[in-house]
């Protein structure tokens, strides 16, 4: 098709990390390889959502070790049809620099707008053009007039959770501040003092419950621990099984003591509480808050200080 022959746009950019524990071109090599996994899953995310599905990203590592500090160069490639307009990745994540926009006092990357709004929510956003918008976090008063591309990948969950990814260094004691830049933009630096700020906020529940319901175990943990249990709702054949976190202490110590015996297949009733995430997918998380009822038949070697702590034997 006319129009959409493949073009690309390179930028080099410069990463350098300093500190007290960089002085001699070093770097925790864990700390380093979650931050390179975390730039390039950034600029994959990132550029997936602002130039869309047709659009590519490559990535490429160079070390330039300089006094003081442990450097290294990155050379990113956004390849694309001419057709789509391809949106500089790089820029609006703010990894080769700030490059300032004269017309309007706007804030154009996300490295940015983090540190402006220390990570907040956002609660208002209000239209200004086509490019712009202005928005109000959490307890504060101020706007902050956006890029609307920037507004997009910060309320992006994956894209916040790889920019924390970038900045993990910094948590590390001796690690004292990362430097984002090239040859063309004012650096871009955010300090160990900023990092919390980089951290992800947690997934908002899509869907939560609490409730009374029948379970039949098919892993139990013998530890005392509360997790390593495995929950079916399906009591006659225990099928569909999910991990279950336990937050009955008297039922764990119980089960530990072997004053009360669980084994797969054991039918209890419990007080429970449902919530489903969306991060990478989506995610359920059950927690079982108490027990109530176990099924008499599968009881054994009960202690008589069963009724004391709450357990009935009735059938449910």
């Amino acid at each position: 098709m006319e129009g959409w022959k493949p073009t690309s746009h390179t930028v080099k950019f410069t990463v350098v990390f300093t500190g007290s524990s960089t002085d001699d071109h070093t770097i925790n090599a864990a700390d380093l390889a979650v931050s390179l996994s975390g730039i390039s899953g950034l600029l994959f995310d990132a550029n997936h959502k602002l130039n869309g599905p047709k659009s590519s990203v490559t990535v490429k590592v160079y070390g330039s070790p300089k006094a003081g500090s442990f450097e290294f160069d990155i050379i990113t490639t956004i390849a694309g049809p001419v057709l789509i307009g391809l949106i500089n990745t790089v820029d609006i994540i703010g990894l080769a620099g700030d490059k300032l926009e004269s017309a309007i006092n706007c804030i154009t990357n996300l490295i940015d707008l983090i540190k402006a709004t220390n990570g907040k929510p956002i609660e208002t956003v209000r239209t200004i053009d086509d490019d712009h918008v202005e928005i109000s976090v959490s307890n504060s008063q101020n706007t902050i007039i956006v890029n609307n591309s920037v507004i997009q990948l910060y309320k992006d969950p994956s894209c916040r959770r790889e920019m924390e990814r970038v900045v993990t260094p910094l948590f590390r004691q001796g690690v004292e501040s990362v430097t984002f830049k090239n040859s063309e933009s004012v650096p871009e630096v955010v300090t160990c003092d900023q990092a919390v700020a980089f951290v992800a906020p947690e997934p908002e529940p899509i869907c939560a419950e609490s409730n009374v319901a029948s379970f039949v175990i098919t892993r139990a943990d013998f530890s005392g621990r509360p997790t390593g249990w495995r929950f079916s709702l399906n009591t006659d054949k225990g099928a569909d099984d999910f991990p279950v976190e336990i937050l009955d202490s008297e039922f764990l110590e119980n089960v530990l003591e072997k004053r009360i015996r669980v084994s797969q297949g054991t039918v209890i009733r419990a007080k429970y509480e449902m919530v489903q995430e969306r991060k990478e997918r989506i995610v359920t998380r059950w927690r079982i808050h108490r027990i109530l009822e176990i099924t008499p038949e599968l009881l054994s070697e009960v202690d008589t200080s069963l009724d004391e702590w709450g357990i009935t034997s009735e059938r449910p």
